[in-house]
């Protein structure tokens, strides 16, 4: 990857003049490449850069992640591909709390972009290190719940069924909150679509029912989604007149919990 030039300055200590010198002598010697494109440098043959990388010691290749995650951070601007290099270097420094945190606006931004395999992958690697995060929830202000199901979707976007279902299982035993029922039923409906998604219909059928099963009466976006989806499943199931009875609950609990999104979500399945 090509380095802009400021950044290279910041990351090296030199001064002007001392990095001048020593970029001549590089690009003389054919081992860098001007990129004007970025104003900067990129190796010219990557066998050599992979060569130089691994002649560094681990302290030493921490330290340079660290300095260039520092220096890249105020300049990402939202950008999906410096979003997702900052957070790479946090992640290579070792610095596993601010990698966590940068995977994770990588995914944000990566979203924004359509850039739906960056997603996933930027997720995945969050759930990773999660467990690594002291007091991860409070860090993040999100559970690891609400994380799995994140990559959940993400998974099943690009058709990463394996994974879908493998989180949607993980996810359901993490439900403890209260009420725990209302969360069961929505981690249920999202197994279920994960299971649909992978070919396992029957499994996937039964899981929609039971998490039909657990609905209270008490209106709200999650409700909305699980009889949303439990309307599409039993229609792809030739089962018409219940689907649309499950479309019509789960447009009135998506209006009474204040939800246009889901209301149209709902309404497309009827």
């Amino acid at each position: 990857h090509a380095i802009p030039h400021d950044v290279l300055q910041t990351v090296s200590g030199l001064n002007s003049t001392a990095l001048t010198s020593a970029l001549r002598h590089a690009i003389d010697a054919d081992v860098l490449v001007e990129d004007p494109t970025i104003r900067g440098y990129a190796f010219r043959h990557a066998l050599l850069q992979e060569a130089l990388y691994s002649s560094l010691l681990m302290h030493e290749r921490q330290a340079l992640h660290h300095s260039y995650a520092n220096a890249l951070a105020g300049r990402s601007n939202d950008e999906p591909l410096l979003t997702g290099t900052v957070a790479t270097h946090w992640d290579k420094a070792g610095d596993v709390v601010r990698a966590l945190a940068a995977y994770v606006l990588a995914a944000d931004a990566a979203k924004r972009s359509f850039s739906f395999s960056d997603v996933e992958r930027y997720l995945a690697r969050a759930y990773e290190l999660w467990n690594d995060v002291p007091d991860a929830a409070l860090q993040m202000s999100l559970s690891r719940r609400h994380l799995a199901n994140r990559l959940l979707n993400a998974a099943v976007a690009v058709e990463d069924h394996a994974t879908a279902v493998a989180v949607g299982r993980e996810a359901l035993s993490m439900v403890d909150d209260t009420p725990r029922q209302a969360a069961e039923a929505f981690q249920r409906g999202q197994l279920s679509r994960a299971l649909w998604y992978a070919s396992e219909e029957a499994e996937a059928l039964d899981e929609s029912y039971v998490a039909v099963s657990l609905l209270g009466d008490e209106p709200s976006v999650e409700q909305a989604w699980v009889l949303t989806w439990h309307a599409k499943i039993v229609a792809l199931n030739g089962r018409y007149s219940e689907s649309r009875a499950l479309a019509e609950r789960a447009m009135g609990a998506a209006t009474e919990a204040g939800s246009p999104r889901a209301y149209r979500v709902a309404l497309a399945t009827c």
